[in-house]
């Protein structure tokens, strides 16, 4: 009879969790905007928009006025998110890999920066 070693089983299982972290590093995760996100909406459209600098410019120059107001408000109210932002991924922010959200679990990895601020700004203009 073929017995292993506890040696044996410990490479085995070394070499399963090794492949298991390099498979992680394949699955990226995403976050999603807090519901707190300051969003610009237009009272002449259906949409919002990212309360950036670019964005106050754009609808400034299109001749809109904007108010501001939550994501959470604005989606409750039946907006969408402008076409050009939700293609531009303005909503969402991809995060680490599973192997990476491990690492810096651990504090191998520094945290990433959010696109958002705990008070809802964003955190570029």
């Amino acid at each position: 009879m073929n017995s292993m070693s506890k040696k044996q089983y410990a490479i085995a299982a070394a070499k399963i969790v090794g492949v298991l972290f390099l498979l992680g590093f394949g699955v990226d995760s995403y976050k999603q905007a807090p519901d707190n996100t300051m969003v610009l909406i237009v009272s002449e459209t259906k949409d919002y928009y990212p309360a950036t600098d670019d964005y106050k410019k754009f609808l400034e120059i299109q001749g809109y006025e904007y108010k501001v107001t939550t994501l959470k408000d604005a989606r409750n109210s039946g907006r969408w998110v402008e076409k050009d932002a939700r293609e531009r991924g303005y909503f969402f922010q991809k995060g680490r890999s599973l192997s990476g959200k491990l690492l810096e679990t651990i504090g191998i990895l520094p945290p990433l920066a959010s696109q958002w601020n705990p008070d809802g700004t964003w955190n570029f203009k």
